[in-house]
């Protein structure tokens, strides 16, 4: 599959056609019925290259270290709730990766840090995943590994401590309900 080549968004951009964007979506969701919205940053979609070392070449405020390279969805996360306060019960989530499975990719480290400014910022629920749209996670596996369950569950283990109050998902590989219950039950 081919891949056109990436133009930097300008800042103007970053506000008006993305941040903006979020916004609108979200009180369209909530005008037309919506309990919440979850803001997918994964799988090497536009947020997620933001997040990733490995994509994200900004020398601007958006760039650089995991901080920085956080910026964008906390900005999204504060603009939201500037136009639904969490007062109304309307929850904003995210999808993001644990880790990227690629050579200086999103690694552990990083997705910790980058869940605690989720925590901090006052995320509902946080949905863990991995990969991207270049290499899915379930294609760097061993056979033995795409039939065991939960394949993000060790990363998940890791990074769920840094939660206190967000709501932890975990998404990959769950196919029965007595692995579901295991992972509910250990945390």
């Amino acid at each position: 599959m081919g891949f056109g080549k990436p133009i930097p968004l300008t800042m103007e951009q970053i506000k008006t056609e993305v941040v903006d964007r979020f916004v609108f979506a979200a009180k369209f969701a909530r005008e037309h019925g919506f309990d919440g919205v979850q803001i997918h940053a994964a799988h090497g979609y536009l947020l997620s290259g933001f997040m990733s070392p490995t994509t994200n070449n900004r020398t601007d405020r958006y760039g650089g270290s995991p901080h920085s390279r956080m910026r964008l969805i906390l900005e999204i996360f504060q603009n939201i709730r500037k136009e639904i306060p969490a007062s109304t019960g309307f929850l904003v989530g995210i999808k993001t990766n644990s880790v990227e499975f690629q050579e200086n990719g999103l690694g552990i480290d990083d997705a910790m840090i980058m869940c605690r400014m989720m925590e901090r910022c006052g995320f509902d629920f946080a949905e863990l995943s991995g990969g991207n749209i270049e290499k899915p996670a379930f294609q760097h596996m061993r056979e033995s590994t795409r039939k065991r369950e939960a394949f993000f569950l060790e990363f998940a283990e890791k990074i769920r401590p840094v939660f206190e109050k967000t709501v932890v998902y975990l998404t990959g590989g769950f196919r029965t309900a007595p692995a579901m219950v295991s992972a509910i039950f250990d945390g």
